[in-house]
């Protein structure tokens, strides 16, 4: 044989000489020119000869199997050599038991006479004759990483012309599918084989062989498959059998073959670094695309039709299709809900793209605030909806890229992307928070969660999207990184980001502080043992949960760090740390109640010396302040301190008229059988939640008069100064935190007053609070200025129905011993001497919004939202009402700032239906 291919090489030589080969470089192949002949002649007995024509050819700038004639002789040509592989590879059947063996009749290619079987109990290739199973195994390896080989030579030379044959790009696809499957059973990281490669591994042949084999099958699919789908026409078979092989693989290596596939560049901007094909491909799926998506529409009767239209064009080159949605939804949010709509048609490849496309768009070089400096971008703010609401639609596709660059972002300190996490969090994982509620709505804060679904309109969480949100983020490698990078945000946003308008910083703050509570709210609620076992919510248990179903054990208690690890360790501020804490220590409260205290929320019992002695060890800047007392403020929640119990009555006896009425229809409509009987059982279940409820608060009220107290004091001064410091590190951090905190404060502080507590003043904890409290509306956020104004308002409306009731005075303040004028003293503070003192309370929150509203450029917005929260308990009196009156017609009159003229205007009226209710000067 070696005498004849030399004469073949002479003889192709002196046909190709420089002037005849220069001729046929600079003309175009056709079926009739003999070089096309003696390709295709030999392909059919050697391949080294036509390797050989096809490496002069191509050195000289010409690609014979562009011709379709070559094109669909080589493929004949690999369809003969990978059909002996696929048939082998293919025919395992990989759907057994874990406990047998399925024996097929495959012969494999260096032992055509030796059965072979697939055991899924070892995940290997097995001889059910005597032969020696490690030879036979590493025999096999060994054929098929070179049967892979030899293929690997063909199709480099077909690349994206492969279209011409989708037999045999299925063939390929399944091979590839095979291959992956082994590497997945023998635990294989694909990534790692391809980026190491073989020849740095110290294995042995059977496992260095699979490596091979597994890095080609990678090649395969980076630089064949994925390219001809791009220019294949629209045909969901060969896709979905490209995607059989890609979803064994992790999602890190599908990342890196989509970045492959999509290269520098797309569509116009691709010539030059790809093939024309593709770059006409992309162009032409690129203006289709842009054609459908003029006719995007809000009816839901179009969404069907764009949704096919687009399913169509992303069969080839999803890549392209997404850039250009997604560029769009960056100029028109209107259009997120129906193209999210549309994609329901996409097959899983596309998908998949979208999930690798979506994080590329997000991580542009481009600024995400205004050219105000003052307001998020808009494209940023659509894309972040987007990605909630298509997530919410879609749970099944990867979420995983998402996460990483959301930490990668708040690990370089970028706040702003925290904004993609609150829409994730808000509508896949269903927890929404107001930031403006009404009164109803705060006392709906403080009942259980039915009465929360009841009185608060939120959108009915996605059951498929929350346990997929779940299964991303509730595990120790992403939740406590995650919970960290959110912690740390607040004061890396003030502290650490580049200086820009404080109204920025604000808007940022206020954000990374939803966030936190969001995700802290999301991961108590579904690893907590009351959403495996309450009917209500009728979420499946996982694997990894069903432990916990039978122990009742609380997940989160073992995801979250310890208390000194979380301040001490990961550099949170105490009062984060305790929000991120407070679901255990209610839980450890509430266990202690029904004597059911478990070990896995025993070191979060505020009750227990555990905490409290790990607590003295990492809070030495606490001394002036009892550590009974200040771990039970921050272990209660709004539920601890304050029943609802209007709510609860007018609720269910909402829901009792509306069984009612509901009833008189069934014989009418058959199917409104089930809504009464859903209803009675929604009433009969906010009946026991009050019962409950009010049970666990007396239960509290009985610890903190058995456990807490406060030091005795020696001097008036003493007196004074325990109760500044507890107004310093209990109140002031928060009640700023959010709208139900601040409600908090207010809700136990009062009740420590009508508990007597022994030792605590009221007289000097109002005036602390007047005095070190109000003057925080000139250093707060929007945000908090509406949690401060809440709070004022509570406290304030309490003093003044002292003010205006002398009777009522006597019965809930002049009776208390916090009306002591000093300590231990029986002298009670008289109606006569509180309305002096309130006075002047009075007038120095009317001195302090003075001074806000005066210098209403810098202050004048906080200052009006807590006077708008105020209103109706201040102001009082009429001087005061005029002070204020004559600045807000300032502020209403000027130009300069339309925001703050609105808000003045809006207080102006509210102001005014209280006028008749203002105490003149002569009392």
């Amino acid at each position: 044989m070696r005498p004849i291919m030399l004469k073949s090489q002479v003889a192709i030589q002196d046909s190709l000489g420089e002037a005849r080969l220069g001729s046929y470089a600079r003309a175009t192949f056709s079926a009739a020119n003999p070089l096309i002949g003696m390709l295709i002649g030999s392909l059919s007995d050697h391949w080294l000869l036509a390797a050989l024509f096809m490496v002069h050819t191509e050195s000289h700038g010409v690609s014979p199997c562009l011709t379709a004639a070559a094109c669909r002789a080589l493929c004949t040509f690999t369809d003969r050599r990978i059909d002996f592989l696929a048939a082998r590879l293919c025919s395992f059947s990989t759907e057994a038991s874990s406990d047998k063996v399925v024996s097929k009749s495959v012969y494999c290619g260096a032992f055509p006479c030796r059965r072979f079987a697939w055991s899924s109990t070892t995940g290997c290739l097995r001889v059910t004759s005597k032969l020696n199973v490690n030879s036979l195994l590493d025999t096999t390896c060994r054929f098929v990483a070179a049967a892979l080989a030899a293929v690997e030579s063909y199709l480099s030379r077909l690349r994206a012309v492969l279209i011409r044959d989708v037999l045999l790009m299925t063939k390929l696809s399944r091979v590839i599918n095979a291959v992956f499957h082994a590497a997945q059973v023998q635990e294989y990281d694909c990534l790692s084989i391809v980026q190491v490669g073989k020849e740095n591994m110290s294995v042995n042949d059977g496992d260095s062989c699979l490596h091979a084999a597994i890095s080609t099958c990678y090649r395969f699919l980076r630089r064949v498959l994925l390219p001809s789908l791009s220019v294949i026409p629209p045909n969901p078979g060969p896709v979905m059998e490209v995607w059989y092989s890609l979803k064994q693989l992790s999602y890190a290596t599908r990342q890196s073959l989509y970045h492959s596939w999509q290269g520098r560049a797309i569509e116009l901007s691709a010539i030059g670094s790809k093939h024309y094909e593709l770059v006409r491909a992309e162009c032409l799926t690129g203006r289709s695309t842009r054609h459908i998506l003029k006719r995007v529409a809000n009816e839901k009767r179009f969404s069907k039709h764009v949704g096919r239209q687009l399913a169509k064009s992303a069969h080839s080159n999803p890549i392209v299709v997404f850039q250009v949605l997604l560029s769009q939804i960056e100029s028109y949010d209107n259009m997120i809900v129906p193209l999210v709509e549309s994609l329901s048609f996409m097959t899983p490849l596309a998908l998949d793209v979208l999930a690798f496309v979506l994080p590329l768009r997000l991580r542009v070089a481009r600024e995400k605030v205004q050219k105000d400096g003052v307001n998020i971008a808009r494209w940023f703010q659509h894309l972040a909806q987007f990605a909630g609401v298509f997530y919410r639609a879609q749970p099944s596709t990867e979420l995983q890229g998402l996460i990483s660059c959301l930490m990668m972002s708040l690990r370089a300190g970028e706040s702003v992307d925290l904004l993609i996490f609150n829409e994730l969090l808000a509508r896949m994982g269903g927890c929404e928070m107001l930031e403006d509620l009404s009164d109803t709505q705060l006392d709906a804060l403080a009942g259980s969660d039915l009465l929360r679904r009841e009185l608060l309109t939120f959108e009915k969480p996605s059951r498929r999207a929350v346990l997929r949100l779940r299964d991303v983020l509730c595990n120790s490698q992403v939740a406590v990184p995650l919970l960290t990078l959110v912690a740390q945000q607040c004061s890396v946003s003030t502290f650490r980001r580049a200086q820009g308008h404080v109204k920025l910083l604000s808007q940022f703050h206020d954000k990374n502080l939803l966030v936190f509570m969001q995700l802290i709210d999301f991961l108590a609620s579904t690893l907590s043992p009351a959403t495996f076992c309450s009917e209500t919510h009728n979420y499946s248990v996982h694997a990894y949960c069903r432990n916990a179903w039978s122990g009742l054990e609380n997940l989160y208690a073992k995801l979250l760090p310890r208390w000194r690890d979380l301040c001490r360790g990961l550099g949170i501020d105490p009062p984060i740390a305790f929000h991120a804490a407070r679901p255990l220590m209610s839980a450890a409260l509430e266990s202690r109640r029904l004597d059911a205290l478990g070990s896995d929320i025993i070191t979060w019992d505020p009750l227990s010396k555990l905490l409290y002695q790990e607590l003295a060890s990492s809070c030495e800047e606490l001394s002036a302040v009892p550590l009974t007392f200040y771990l039970f403020f921050w272990s209660c929640s709004l539920r601890d301190v304050f029943v609802p119990r209007d709510k609860y009555v007018s609720k269910v006896r909402d829901l009792r008229m509306r069984c009612m009425q509901d009833t008189a229809f069934t014989l009418v409509r058959e199917r409104r059988t089930k809504d009464p009987r859903r209803l009675a059982e929604t009433a009969a279940t906010l009946e026991d939640d009050l019962a409950n409820q009010e049970a666990h608060l007396e239960f509290i009220f009985s610890e903190l008069r058995a456990k807490v107290a406060l030091p005795v004091p020696s001097g008036q001064k003493c007196w004074t100064c325990t109760t500044r410091a507890i107004v310093q590190f209990c109140a002031s951090p928060r009640l700023t935190l959010s709208s139900e905190d601040a409600l908090f404060c207010a809700k136990f502080f009062l009740k420590l007053h009508l508990l007597e507590l022994p030792h605590f003043s009221s007289l000097v904890y109002f005036h602390c609070i007047v005095h070190h409290v109000t003057p925080m509306v000139l250093c707060v956020t929007e945000c908090e200025a509406t949690s401060l104004g809440i709070f004022l308002k509570t406290t304030f409306d309490t003093l003044k129905r002292w003010r205006c009731d002398p009777d009522l005075f006597a019965s809930e303040a002049k009776s208390k011993q916090g009306f002591a004028t000093s300590p231990g003293s029986s002298h009670r503070c008289s109606y006569e001497q509180y309305c002096t003192v309130f006075k002047k309370w009075h007038d120095m929150l009317t001195r302090t919004v003075e001074y806000g509203l005066d210098n209403y450029d810098e202050y004048g917005r906080t200052c009006l939202i807590v006077l708008i929260k105020l209103v109706g308990v201040y102001p009082l009196f009429v001087e005061s009402y005029n002070t204020i009156s004559d600045r807000v017609v300032t502020i209403k009159e000027q130009l300069k700032m339309k925001d703050l003229q609105v808000m003045a205007q809006r207080y102006e009226q509210l102001m005014g239906q209280q006028r008749c209710d203002l105490i003149p000067p002569a009392e």
